[in-house]
């Protein structure tokens, strides 16, 4: 028993110091690029603070940031825990905010109350629906899940873009690739007065508990952790290796659709070409770095939601390059698994 309790406090402490280290490391870097083009690291810093945390207008950017990054990091748990690699999370965004934007639009005259849910099911359905035929090839054939996936992300960007320029383009703004807006009823509520947060970020806090409940109380939860732990093993106790692979992928575009009417809704009011800033891409490195658990992603959310808001500002504020905030991003996760792969292979030497 001892033995154990010791493993289990050296496992965590190890992940907590190869945290610690990425993002100072993370943050050490960017104070180097930043000396090289000639801007002091500690004003840099300061601004990026001041212009996500320490104003309402950043408070506010960082959260609409924070919501879909999690959203879709919360669908990638689930199938990476279950060992399938969704690398489609854009195109399940692009695909759940068509479908999510049709039922807003065509569907406005419906009261807030029965339109919010309508949307969000079949937004959480459109997502779904994208990852049908990667999550069937991947059940049924053994295709590889990572090619199929990352394919129907360019193909649901084009056909986002073919409809706003084409059968659903505002005609009050011809020349825009945007939608007509959303009606009244399709916005979402705000939480916080006199902020722009929204419901959006009770969504966020409900699927967190239902991703937790899901994977860690329930039987499908554990057969799905079972076969990312060990395929044969999960096969010989009576797994269905067909199921654990199939459900997983299906439920992680859900997710990332239901992000995307979350974000049109609460941000845009319109479905508009590329309103998803790459955050199906960016969401892979969120759920690692939370160590695929819901508390952890919400805080790893949270803090590329300020690297990228923080980023934009010193970009309009002090000239600083756009890439910056993207190199912090990488150069923490990149240090996370270094420390851990080492700390890993120093214990089995």
């Amino acid at each position: 028993m001892l033995s154990n309790l010791r493993r289990v406090l050296t496992v965590g402490a190890t992940r907590n110091v190869s945290l610690v280290v990425g993002i100072v490391g993370g943050l050490l870097v960017g104070a180097v690029i930043l000396q090289a083009v000639g801007t002091s690291p500690l004003q840099a810093y300061g601004t990026l603070f001041r212009e996500t945390w320490g104003s309402i207008w950043g408070i506010n950017r960082t959260i609409q940031k924070l919501i879909p990054l999690t959203l879709i990091a919360l669908g990638l748990l689930i199938s990476f825990r279950a060992r399938v690699l969704n690398i489609g999370g854009e195109g399940q965004v692009y695909a759940g905010g068509v479908v999510g934007a049709l039922v807003a639009i065509y569907l406005g005259v419906l009261p807030t109350a029965v339109l919010l849910p309508v949307a969000f099911l079949a937004a959480f359905m459109g997502g779904m629906a994208w990852a049908f035929v990667p999550a069937l090839l991947r059940a049924r054939y053994r295709v590889d899940e990572v090619i199929t996936t990352l394919m129907l992300n360019y193909v649901a960007f084009w056909l986002v873009d073919y409809l706003v320029r084409g059968p659903l383009t505002d005609p009050v703004t011809p020349g825009l690739e945007q939608s007509r807006p959303f009606s009244v009823a399709s916005r979402l509520p705000i939480v916080i007065p006199g902020t722009r947060i929204s419901v959006g970020i009770l969504v966020v806090v409900i699927a967190a508990i239902a991703v937790y409940v899901l994977m860690w109380r329930t039987k499908w939860g554990y057969e799905f952790r079972a076969t990312g732990i060990n395929p044969e093993a999960a096969r010989c106790g009576g797994i269905s290796l067909t199921k654990t692979s199939f459900v997983p992928l299906l439920l992680s575009g859900g997710f990332a659709g239901l992000a995307a009417i979350v974000e049109l809704m609460g941000v845009h009011g319109r479905l508009i070409s590329g309103f998803s800033p790459g955050y199906g891409y960016t969401a892979i490195a969120v759920a690692l770095l939370g160590r695929l658990k819901p508390v952890g992603i919400l805080l790893s959310g949270l803090l590329f939601a300020t690297l990228t808001v923080g980023g934009d500002a010193l970009q309009y504020d002090m000239k600083v390059p756009s890439y910056l905030s993207m190199v912090i991003q990488a150069t923490i996760v990149v240090l996370v698994i270094a420390v851990e792969a080492l700390s890993g292979r120093r214990k089995n030497a």
